[in-house]
């Protein structure tokens, strides 16, 4: 006997239906009952999960999109083993451009690859007093959402953004600068401004001459220089302007200097202004004796060199009659100041 047939199903003088007939209908009910509830479980494991829009995915869902940027630095080289001087550079930078992906599940996060410069040193060249850079800093910046991203027409992998080969800025090398008087500069185009004023006659403009040509001729032959003698007036070296640090020039300016003879007294603020004027580096002033025109040397300084673009180292010669002013010079000027005592004498700071 069936499970239908224990069914104890009502009996009415009306039922159309026999035994067989109501059999057949509840297995059409339950086979629909059934079908329905595949269908529901087929359709809820066809729906794709919510995601973050924000997560690597993005690119696997129709493309996606990348940030970053090289950067980078140069470093420099010189000739030479002197004091300081400038050379060549070499380094990179970053740029910017996007590159399709292969795949659609492997897409990438944009990211910065930008690299950093390496110094290229030949033989004999110098990187002891270069200067320093630091490194930049890489990071990633995840992007923002107001990020303008085109559409992709097919499904890409995120765009990435390397850092390329380019133009970096040249660092300082060796080789450069000179020293006059015990006051070392590193700068390479420099004025000597020397007191020939008739108190410097004597052993005074001899030890002067002797050290004026031992400073000029450790001038890196990238530099230039001129002298300036100066009394009430002032006297210039031939041509009248800066000129290369050559050997031939420099052995010029040796006989000039022997040849020159102390006059007159110490006024140098025309021969300060006439040596301002040429914009050198750095400017080498000596006297032995208190200026007869204080103001006036200040107002060509302020006037003159203002930015104080170039340094004024001052000396003290044998005296220290216009120590104070020369102190002041110095330190307004970022330059050094010394006092250079007579032979025999110890020097007292």
């Amino acid at each position: 006997m069936s499970f239908l047939s224990r069914i104890p199903w009502p009996s009415h003088p009306g039922a159309s239906c026999d035994t067989r007939e109501r059999n057949s209908a509840m297995v059409a009910i339950g086979g629909c009952f059934l079908l329905a509830l595949g269908v529901a479980i087929t359709a809820m494991m066809l729906v794709p999960s919510g995601g973050d829009p924000n997560d690597d995915t993005a690119g696997t869902l129709g493309g996606g999109y990348g940030t970053g940027s090289g950067n980078g630095f140069g470093a420099g080289t010189g000739d030479g083993s002197a004091l300081s001087g400038d050379g060549p550079g070499a380094g990179k930078k970053g740029d910017r451009h996007g590159a399709s992906g292969t795949g659609t599940d492997s897409a990438p996060r944009g990211q910065r690859s930008g690299t950093v410069a390496m110094a290229n040193a030949k033989e004999g060249e110098s990187l002891v007093t270069g200067e320093s850079t630091e490194v930049p800093k890489f990071s990633f910046k995840i992007p923002d959402a107001n990020d303008a991203v085109e559409p992709p027409q097919t499904t890409t992998a995120v765009g990435r953004k390397d850092g390329t080969d380019g133009e970096g800025r040249a660092g300082a090398g060796g080789g450069g600068g000179t020293e006059f008087m015990g006051v070392r500069s590193r700068a390479r185009h420099v004025v000597y401004l020397i007191d020939f004023s008739n108190s410097m006659n004597g052993d005074r403009f001899t030890h002067t001459r002797l050290e004026l040509k031992r400073s000029i001729e450790r001038l890196p032959e990238n530099g230039s220089f001129l002298v300036v003698f100066f009394d009430n007036g002032y006297l210039v070296m031939p041509p009248g302007s800066m000129v290369p640090a050559t050997s031939r020039n420099k052995e010029l300016a040796k006989t000039w200097i022997d040849e020159t003879n102390t006059r007159g007294g110490t006024e140098p603020s025309e021969a300060l202004k006439y040596a301002l004027a040429l914009k050198p580096e750095a400017i080498f002033m000596m006297t032995d004796g208190e200026f007869d025109n204080e103001d006036a040397v200040n107002k060509v300084i302020d006037e003159d060199n203002a930015d104080r673009h170039t340094s004024i180292n001052t000396i003290a010669f044998h005296e220290r009659f216009a120590e104070t002013e020369l102190k002041k010079i110095a330190r307004e000027n970022h330059g050094e100041y010394r006092y250079v005592p007579p032979a025999g004498e110890n020097p007292v700071p």
